[in-house]
């Protein structure tokens, strides 16, 4: 722009307040289309590409736990952490759990305990954290978790549990739905006794619904951006989300080039088998991408008994492990 211009400009409050006006106009159009609010989305070449939201204590809401309480003793835990859980009127499954144990799924928590131990310099990725049964248990072994969970409130309990553990340093947390596609979703709590089963739909499908079951949206975001926010691996996964398994990581096992090396998927398998919500339509060629992509199924109980492929109607809970990975199952 010619100085003199400007500088004439400048002697001139009315117009001086017209240029000032538009150079903000310009780089608030600016921020606009090239970045974004966390979680909001950002402009990329034919649409609204919501990012992996992270978040931190200050995005978290208040909470009210039920009590904090110090967990029952893990096998391969050197000390007991502890968990904050919810009223149990609402959470009556894993809370309950949690208050009359002092743990909810303790050879599983203990099998990724075990296999972390392989992997010194990981990352542990918790999809569906819930309030962190899996997260927490990691953290006090001194390993990297990511918690990925679309409750702002499930996440700011497990940052409560680590925080009064010591272990608040390990844990990272991400706020979003995972998926195939890049969508808004809304949470359905068909269940008020069960939260750790709220399922998440469309706005169609929402539109259907009691709109009082109905809470405020979530934007999804994929597997393999939650992998590229990590960096590096390798990544011993977790992933509990309510039936959307398949639409996370059908894309990961069809692709030839993984993103990262992830050695255990440990994954919560009978909503696969029923095509529950409609999101596993194509449950063979999901299970195919498994096999080609070098994994193995095994009972997570009792890592000594290696499922068949061709029995997957019969399988709870699974561990899927690759054929490169460290698997010391004798």
């Amino acid at each position: 722009m010619n100085k003199t211009i400007v500088s004439a400009a400048l002697r001139k409050p009315y117009v001086l307040a017209v240029f000032l006006f538009g150079i903000v106009g310009v780089l608030y159009w600016g921020h606009t289309v090239y970045s974004s609010e966390p979680g909001i989305g950002s402009m990329v070449k034919g649409g609204v590409k919501p990012r992996v939201r992270e978040i931190y204590g200050k995005d978290m809401p208040t909470i009210h736990p039920f009590k904090c309480i110090r967990t029952a003793k893990l096998r391969n835990v050197e000390n007991t952490y502890m968990m904050c859980i919810k009223p149990i009127e609402v959470d009556v499954h894993i809370s309950g759990a949690f208050n009359r144990q002092g743990m909810w799924e303790t050879e599983e928590v203990e099998l990724i305990i075990d296999l972390i131990q392989n992997y010194p310099g990981g990352t542990f990725l918790d999809l569906g954290a819930n309030i962190g049964t899996y997260s927490a248990a990691v953290a006090s072994a001194g390993y990297r978790a990511v918690a990925v969970d679309p409750l702002d409130t499930n996440l700011a309990y497990l940052r409560s549990s680590v925080w009064l553990s010591g272990t608040k340093k390990y844990v990272r947390y991400i706020r979003n739905t995972v998926s195939d596609e890049f969508i808004r979703l809304y949470p359905f709590n068909g269940d008020p006794t069960n939260e750790g089963g709220m399922n998440f739909v469309t706005k169609e499908k929402a539109e259907t619904l009691d709109a009082d079951k109905i809470g405020e949206p979530v934007d999804s975001t994929t597997f393999e951006d939650i992998l590229s926010t990590i960096g590096s691996g390798p990544v011993i996964l977790k992933i509990d989300i309510e039936g959307y398994e398949c639409k996370a990581l059908m894309n990961y096992m069809t692709n030839p080039e993984k993103v990262l090396f992830v050695p255990y998927i440990l994954m919560e398998w009978l909503y696969m088998s029923r095509n529950a919500g409609g999101n596993c339509p194509d449950l063979p060629t999901f299970i195919q991408g498994f096999v080609d992509s070098g994994y193995s199924p095994y009972d997570p109980t009792d890592i000594s008994v290696k499922f068949s492929v061709e029995d997957e109607k019969n399988f709870g809970d699974v561990l899927w492990v690759h054929k490169d990975a460290v698997f010391d199952h004798v």
